[in-house]
């Protein structure tokens, strides 16, 4: 019976080039990078905010997905 066997292969470190070009000293602050990336995360607050109002002030417990889709 012929039976493969794992094998691994070592992967060199980059070099750390990347953090030689930083040339200022200020901290990294994220910000979206878009207007479409904040229209998004917008829209997904709205609809998170959305399904927590629906499942709060409905029995969700004993709806089925066909009954809350009607409503």
């Amino acid at each position: 019976m012929s039976v493969s066997h794992v094998s691994v292969h070592p992967v060199d470190d980059p070099p750390p080039a990347a953090a030689a070009t930083q040339v200022d000293n200020q901290p990294h602050v994220r910000r979206p990078a878009t207007l479409l990336g904040l229209t998004l995360r917008f829209f997904q607050f709205f609809f998170a905010a959305d399904a927590l109002c629906i499942i709060t002030t409905t029995d969700f417990p004993s709806l089925t997905a066909l009954l809350l889709a009607m409503k």
